[in-house]
């Protein structure tokens, strides 16, 4: 009780020896560091790049602990400083909490040294506090307190966060803007950052990511993961320092809703998700009657490494048939140096293109408006003389009669002609084709 009661004198004399000095005309000192007033904060385009900031001295006690408040207006990196006289005192300890007692830590405690005199750390929006212990040298007893000279600053770097959900979950997502980069924020308090996006058709998605490595900050398992509706994973991409072209994702996705989560580190992400429509389309050179041929033109809006096609329907069962692409003497498979094919004949034509990925899609074309064949006549034969009347009939299967002329005078189809004489009759198709039949009737 003795001990104890000493111990409070010791405080006492030195807490009235604190305050006299705090009055003197020549000696005023201010502890700026106060639970109830906001601490400054030096802004900088990069804390790493800032190595030896300013600090604000000020007298504090050994053996005891300081607080002081920190007001986080937007997202932030933090580079906390201290520094001390080192005649005097050792191994300070400093910390970030949420609560003004120093308990409710955010992140860890930091004890400096003469190499690494501050502590970096990753705050979102709010109030935090920091604390700071300091030790007597070993020159004075561990148990005594003194007075001594410290100094501390706060530098920050504004995240620039496009983030409008700082603590996102599955079920509160930032929404991606495509083509858009989204800037992001890993904090101690918001350890991954959810991002939520959708595709109405099928479509070839590239998800480019990074992660800014700071001077303090560890990367290693920090990663890029896209999910299903399910929270499910699709594939997890693990961050490479190497460079850009190793941090990108890149997946043929069906219609749905998707996810992106970045996580494993604290830091300042980036984001960007492009889209491609992995649908392909097909043209026609003509979608009338013709008695030529006709040209398909696919429209496939990515890259591929083969086209292939094939006369006939082919189901998704035989995507990868051997025997039904194969293209060795085949005369009904073909390999596209374009993406291009003449068609010579109605029918289905399917056409099998292997993209960039290593994805395989089939795409069915139907051609039913070639028509080569003249119309046929009968009733009457081509150089045929006759003793009697005739009845003329002419039909189309394909594309249709067009005009019949009978000594270039219309004439319909069953028409019965008994009158003596030379006749020419001519019918034509839809396509153009022609019949001409010349006879007699004697």
């Amino acid at each position: 009780m003795k001990k104890v009661n000493f111990r409070i004198c010791i405080l006492a004399v030195c807490f009235s020896f604190l305050m006299i000095f705090a009055t003197g005309p020549k000696t005023r000192v201010e502890a700026y560091i106060s639970p109830y007033l906001e601490m400054p904060i030096n802004y900088t385009s990069s804390v790493d790049n800032l190595q030896y900031p300013q600090t604000d001295q000020f007298t504090a006690l050994t053996g005891t602990s300081g607080v002081g408040m920190v007001v986080i207006k937007e997202p932030t990196i933090i580079k906390a400083y201290m520094n001390w006289n080192s005649s005097e005192a050792n191994s300070p300890v400093i910390w970030f909490s949420r609560d003004i007692k120093g308990i409710d830590l955010v992140g860890s405690q930091v004890t400096l040294s003469s190499s690494k005199n501050y502590q970096v750390i990753l705050l979102d929006t709010g109030t935090y506090y920091f604390n700071y212990t300091i030790k007597a040298n070993n020159s004075y007893n561990s148990s005594s307190y003194i007075f001594t000279t410290v100094g501390a600053c706060l530098v920050g770097q504004y995240a620039n966060s496009t983030e409008r959900i700082y603590n996102s979950s599955k079920d509160s997502s930032n929404l991606i803007t495509f083509n858009k980069m989204e800037t992001g924020f890993l904090s101690i308090t918001a350890p991954i950052d959810y991002y939520k996006f959708e595709l109405n058709e099928k479509s070839i998605v590239t998800i480019n990511f990074n992660f800014l490595e700071l001077k303090d900050i560890n990367l290693y398992g920090s990663a890029c993961v896209l999910k299903n509706s399910m929270d499910a994973n699709i594939v997890e991409q693990a961050y490479n320092s190497q460079g850009a072209q190793y941090n990108t994702i890149t997946k043929v996705l069906e219609p749905g809703v998707y996810y992106i989560t970045m996580k494993g580190t604290t830091t300042i992400t980036s984001l960007v998700v492009k889209k491609i429509p992995y649908v392909v389309k097909a043209a026609v050179s003509t979608s009338y009657y013709t008695k030529g041929n006709v040209r398909i033109h696919l429209k496939v809006p990515f890259e591929y490494t083969e086209i292939l096609v094939t006369k006939g329907k082919v189901s998704k069962a035989r995507i990868t048939d051997y025997y039904t692409w194969s293209t060795y003497q085949s005369e009904t498979t073909k390999s596209l140096t374009d993406s291009a094919y003449t068609v010579t004949a109605n029918g289905t034509y399917t056409f099998r293109i292997l993209d960039y990925m290593g994805n395989y899609s089939l795409y069915a074309v139907k051609i039913s408006n070639i028509d080569k064949m003249a119309p046929a006549v009968s009733g009457v034969k081509n150089g045929k003389i006759y003793q009697s009347a005739v009845t003329l009939k002419f039909s189309d299967g394909l594309s249709g009669i067009k005009s019949a002329l009978l000594n270039n005078k219309a004439i319909r189809n069953g028409a019965k002609v008994s009158g003596k004489g030379a006749y020419t009759l001519s019918v034509s198709d839809r396509a153009g084709n022609k019949k001409i039949i010349k006879f007699k009737i004697k």
